[in-house]
Formats: C-alpha cells, sequence, structure tokens
C-alpha cells in the first residue's frame, strides 16, 4: 500500500518496487491546469510516503476548485490537496467544481462535502448522513462551518440525516432550510439557538423522526408542517 499526500508539486522522490500511474482529470474540456495540460501523469515506484505536491490547481474560468474524486461523475469530494490518499493500483483523480466563488469547503459525511458560497449560502451534498458534531463547555460548537457567514443553508437531494448540533447558533439564519425529499432525521440539536430563523418551516414529508431540542429557541419560526410519516418527535424539539 502506497501513501499519496494531495498537497501542492508534481515531483515527487520515491523508493520502493510497487509501481502505478496517478491520472489528475480536469473533468470539463473548459478546464485545464496552469501551462495549458488537459491532464497529468505523475507514475510512482515505492511503496510508503509517495508525496504529490500539487504546484498549481486545474482552473476554470466562473467555477471554483473544491478537490478530487475517484469517479467520473465528480459528484463527490473525496480528497482535498493535503488530504492522505492511499491506493497500490492505477488511479484517475477528477477535478470537482462549484460554479461561482466558494469561500470555504469540505467533508461532512462518509459521502458528503459541504460548501459556502460568496453569498453566505451554505450546501450539503452528496448521499447518506451527515456527521454528528459537539458544542464545548463554553460553547463552541464543532461543525467546520460554525464561525463562517452563513445566512441560508440548502441540504441537498441524497441526504438522509442532519447530525446532532449541525447548524447549532447560526444567528445569521433567518429563512427556513431547504431541505431535501430524501430526509429521515434530524439529530438532536441541530438547529438550537438559531435565533433569527423566522418564517414557516415544511418539514420534508417522508421525516421520520425529529431530535430533542432540533429547533428549540428558534422563537420567530411562526408555523411548522410536520408530515404523517414522522415516527418520534423527541423533548423539546420545537421548544
Amino acid at each position: 500500500m502506497a501513501n499519496l499526500y494531495l498537497t501542492g508539486s508534481y515531483s515527487a522522490s520515491s523508493t520502493g518496487s510497487l509501481g502505478y500511474t496517478v491520472f489528475f482529470a480536469g473533468n470539463d474540456q473548459n478546464a485545464s491546469f496552469v501551462g495549458g495540460a488537459k491532464r497529468l501523469v505523475q507514475v510512482f515506484s515505492g511503496s510508503y510516503n509517495n508525496k504529490i505536491a500539487l504546484s498549481s490547481d486545474p482552473v476554470w474560468s466562473g467555477y471554483t476548485f473544491l478537490g478530487w474524486d475517484t469517479d467520473a461523475s465528480a459528484a463527490m469530494l473525496r480528497y482535498k490537496p493535503g488530504d492522505l490518499f492511499a491506493e497500490n493500483a492505477d488511479v484517475t483523480l477528477y477535478a470537482v467544481w462549484i460554479q461561482g466563488d466558494v469561500t470555504a469547503s469540505g467533508i461532512c459525511g462518509d459521502n458528503l462535502f459541504w460548501y459556502v458560497d460568496d453569498a453566505g449560502t451554505l450546501t450539503v451534498s452528496g448521499t447518506g448522513a451527515m456527521y454528528d458534531y459537539t458544542v464545548s463547555s463554553s460553547g463552541q460548537p464543532s461543525a467546520p462551518w460554525a464561525d463562517l457567514n452563513v445566512n441560508a443553508i440548502v441540504v441537498g437531494e441524497g441526504v438522509t440525516q442532519i447530525g446532532q448540533f449541525a447548524f447549532w447558533n447560526i444567528r445569521g439564519l433567518t429563512t427556513p432550510p431547504t431541505l431535501p425529499t430524501t430526509l429521515k432525521r434530524i439529530q438532536d440539536c441541530a438547529f438550537t439557538n438559531c435565533w433569527d430563523l423566522s418564517g414557516i418551516l415544511v418539514l420534508p414529508e417522508g421525516l421520520e423522526s425529529i431530535g430533542m431540542s432540533a429547533f428549540a429557541s428558534c422563537e420567530k419560526l411562526t408555523t411548522v408542517y410536520v408530515g404523517a410519516n414522522v415516527q418520534s418527535i423527541e423533548q423539546n424539539a420545537f421548544f
């Protein structure tokens, strides 16, 4: 097993007997790497601690490069520059793009990633459950977007669970989040202390459970519509 690090130039030094090729694909005819190459090839001949230091990210006018996916659809952010990448066979990594400007991004589930655009919209994309997060004794949430300027939330189709403390205390959130039809669970304290969240909240018909204090202290919400498939609403969910 060889360890590759997506960190930063197209050079690597390695020793050993294993050899394989890593391809970097821009993943769109309009995308290129600095220097004009559409695909970069780096051959490794080592078994441990090989490093790829990407000296330039792919570029595409009007889009932001987030990282790499192992699937040609580039629908999931699997690796960001700096992440440990382990492989022992030929592989192609495909560039993941988001239209417009992105201020921050990362991974928030085994098959989910997130990004915040320059307008302050936090988008969660992919499939499956979000990670659960925590809040420290001093009140600091561990969610990676906790200190960013977020004023809108879009949870994309395919997401099945919003994690514990995921959007806790996002003070800039004024309008109800956009939630997917695939959502099954909202974990404890997911939206607690979103004081300025106001208006009418419509929860998806397929939602099955709402955790304890999920929307606690969202005092400006005027109406909440809960679908017929909800099987459990925990204590203080809307208190």
